[in-house]
C-alpha cells in the first residue's frame, strides 16, 4: 500500500518536473469517425485525432466486430463535437501508430475525453503517456461502479483490459 502511495505520488510530481512544453491549436470538426477519433480542419489541411487516454466500444473498425455501445458512444461524441470549434492540446506521444493525432479536447473549459468517461461512452486507456491519468482513470471507476454507459452489462471481459487500466481487477 505504501509502494502504491509513493508512486501515485511520483507520478503526480513527475507531471510538473518531467511535461513537455503543451501546443494548443483551435481547430474546426467536420466530422466524427466514431466515439474517440473524429477529423480536423485547419486552413486547407485535415486530419484524424484520437483523444488520448480513453477507448470506446469500435463501431466502425474494418477487422472488428461493433461493440457493445459502440454505435452510442459515436452518436455522443457526434453530438458534442461535430460542426464545432474544440481546443486541441497535444501531450508527450504525438501520433499513434494509425498515425492520428493523439490530443486532448476542449470545448471551452469542458475535458471531451472527462465527459465520455462520466457517462460510460468510454474507458480509461493508457498506451501513451498523458497529463490527466489519473483523473480520467477516478471518473472510469466511477462510471463502472454506477453501471453507466457501457458498463450497464458488467466490465467487458476484453483480454488484458485490467492491465490497461493498471489496477489488477
Amino acid at each position: 500500500m505504501l509502494r502504491r502511495g509513493i508512486l501515485i505520488a511520483f507520478l503526480v510530481f513527475s507531471q510538473f518536473i518531467f511535461t513537455t512544453p503543451k501546443v494548443y491549436i483551435e481547430v474546426y470538426v467536420p466530422r466524427v469517425v466514431d466515439g474517440d477519433t473524429f477529423v480536423i480542419r485547419y486552413g486547407s489541411r485535415t486530419d484524424k485525432v484520437r483523444i488520448i487516454g480513453i477507448d470506446a466500444p469500435e463501431s466502425v473498425h474494418p477487422r472488428k466486430p461493433i461493440e457493445y455501445y459502440g454505435p452510442e458512444a459515436s452518436q455522443y461524441l457526434k453530438g458534442l463535437l461535430k460542426d464545432r470549434w474544440v481546443i486541441l492540446t497535444f501531450d508527450a506521444s504525438l501520433r499513434d501508430r494509425y498515425r492520428r493525432l493523439l490530443a486532448t479536447a476542449r470545448i471551452g473549459d469542458k475535458s471531451v475525453a472527462a465527459d465520455l468517461v462520466t457517462n460510460g461512452y468510454a474507458r480509461a486507456y493508457r498506451p501513451y503517456p498523458f497529463k490527466e491519468y489519473l483523473e480520467i482513470v477516478g471518473l472510469d471507476r466511477y462510471s463502472r461502479v454506477m453501471g453507466l454507459g457501457l458498463w450497464s452489462r458488467g466490465p467487458p471481459k476484453a483480454k488484458g483490459y485490467a492491465q490497461m487500466l493498471g489496477d489488477g481487477q
